[in-house]
């Protein structure tokens, strides 16, 4: 058990604000650090348990322009599982301190089934492992206090003409189920205590004593951490042998008439539409990933999808060069920003999968970083689908013959020439990194729950009416095989 009531209060000799003062001085070391170290700290605990006044003693001494505070806003669940924590993510070197957390719903809902709670679990765990390998600091507090201190917290609270404003009728509910939920939050714990980011769980019925405490682990702890990540040298873990030759195996062309397709493509985009708002209405968020190569017509398809869509519920993200401060982050946090609440649909031309393709092939990312994300992607997606997330995913597979065409028709069309670019043409010449890279991706990250549909896109009318026939049989046998999957609809 992680919650023993036979622990003793902390007894420090040094003051809260010299343990600040050398708290202080690795936040200093953090943000000079060329290994792009961030801290996340997790504040959580009891009701009337002195969350806040631990918080405060941890950032008093503090460089406030480098840390975030990121405060429970309660409506969690109506994103995938890990969005407050991507939300909140700071920017390397810098710190972010949750009031609460990411693991609040888990706290909030009783009588969780253990099959349930396992794969819980299994998501944040591979969140905290991608956390952990990207040099993210994480460190996590669960303030304890007794039945009788967290009662008379309340009732002191109540009747200051302040304070009250922290109380409610939730702090006064738990009190009243104390051992239940004492029996809870310790099956929480104890499922949640991972080796590279356990729970410290802080005798705090001195919140004084606590807050000391709180800072004496953060500086055992950021200590390590810094030591860990400055100390590690990059290295790659190849386990993959090329088996599977997808995009030789599927053909680029495909065969359509003008006649076929005009007869066929307004229909498809009504029942595409209806489709749509029908996912809305049983607020089943939908996210789709286009990618292929350059001039592979993946514009194109996606005006064609999504031209009768009510433009409220549904979104398109273009997907270019990261900016200054979405390169400050984890390559995943700009794409957790634009993954959508439930019913909403998010179309990204070009995706998340840069890391493996132009990242790789470019080196914009070291081997081992992408060779790991292949794992960290099947991860996130599966985050997605586990949030009843329809994840439709279309490669459209070009010829690089057909390429060349494209690009030579952009160059002969004024009203086309920002189409085409210098770098389109110098990754015409990586054509073969490119077309090896695809392969491995395909293979490695083609999953029960996110599939590939590979498009033949040679004829422009073929794959648009391809895809529009699978985004039609992929929503309706999601719509048919509905079953929510989310804390918000368990009982608390």
């Amino acid at each position: 058990m992680l919650l023993d009531t036979s622990y003793k209060t902390f007894k420090s000799k040094a003051k809260r604000s010299d343990l600040g003062k050398e708290l202080a001085k690795l936040q200093r070391r953090m943000l000079a650090s060329e290994a792009k170290i961030s801290l996340i700290i997790m504040v959580e605990g009891w009701e009337s348990s002195g969350r806040g006044r631990v918080m405060l003693d941890i950032v008093r001494e503090l460089d406030q322009r480098y840390v975030h505070a990121y405060p429970d806003n309660g409506d969690s669940h109506t994103w995938p599982f890990m969005h407050n924590l991507w939300d909140g993510l700071p920017p390397y070197g810098e710190t972010t301190i949750f009031s609460r957390s990411v693991y609040s719903p888990l706290f909030g809902t009783l009588g969780l089934e253990e099959d349930l709670l396992d794969q819980y679990t299994q998501i944040y765990y591979n969140t905290a492992q991608t956390l952990y390998d990207d040099h993210v600091i994480l460190v996590k507090f669960f303030l304890d206090v007794s039945q009788e201190t967290q009662q008379k917290r309340i009732e002191n609270s109540y009747a200051d003409p302040y304070l009250h404003l922290y109380v409610g009728p939730k702090d006064i509910k738990e009190n009243s189920r104390y051992q239940l939920m004492r029996q809870h939050y310790d099956r929480i714990l104890t499922k949640t205590n991972f080796e590279f980011s356990p729970w410290h769980v802080i005798n705090a019925e001195d919140s004084n004593a606590a807050g000391a405490e709180a800072l004496t682990i953060l500086l055992d702890e950021v200590t390590k951490g810094i030591d860990r990540i400055e100390g590690q040298v990059p290295e790659v873990k190849r386990t993959y042998v090329e088996e599977k030759h997808i995009l030789d195996e599927i053909p680029t062309k495909g065969s359509m008439s003008r006649e076929d397709y005009d007869d066929q493509l307004e229909d498809l985009q009504e029942k595409a539409a209806d489709l749509q708002l029908q996912l809305k209405a049983r607020n089943i968020p939908t996210v789709i990933a286009f990618e292929g190569m350059d001039a592979g017509g993946k514009g194109g398809s996606i005006k064609r999808l999504t031209r009768l869509m009510d433009p409220r519920f549904s979104f398109v993200s273009t997907t270019a060069a990261p900016k200054q401060f979405e390169n400050a982050h984890n390559y995943l946090w700009r794409f957790y920003q634009a993954f959508p609440q439930y019913g909403n649909m998010n179309i990204f031309d070009r995706s998340w999968y840069g890391r493996v393709l132009v990242e790789r092939i470019e080196g914009f990312a070291r081997p081992d970083e992408w060779e790991r994300a292949y794992q960290e992607i099947n991860h996130m997606e599966l985050e997605l689908y586990r949030h009843n997330c329809l994840v439709l995913k279309y490669y459209i597979h070009i010829s690089k013959d057909e390429q060349k065409d494209r690009f030579e028709a952009r160059m002969a069309d004024t009203d086309k020439h920002y189409k085409i670019t210098d770098e389109d043409w110098r990754n015409r010449d990586k054509w073969d990194l490119y077309w090896e890279a695809t392969n491995e991706m395909l293979v490695r990250t083609s999953t029960d729950y996110a599939p590939w549909q590979v498009v033949p896109g040679d004829n422009k009318r073929y794959a648009r009416i391809f895809i529009l026939e699978d985004f039609i049989k992929r929503a309706e046998k999601a719509l048919e095989n509905h079953s929510p999957w989310s804390l918000s609809n368990l009982t608390s």
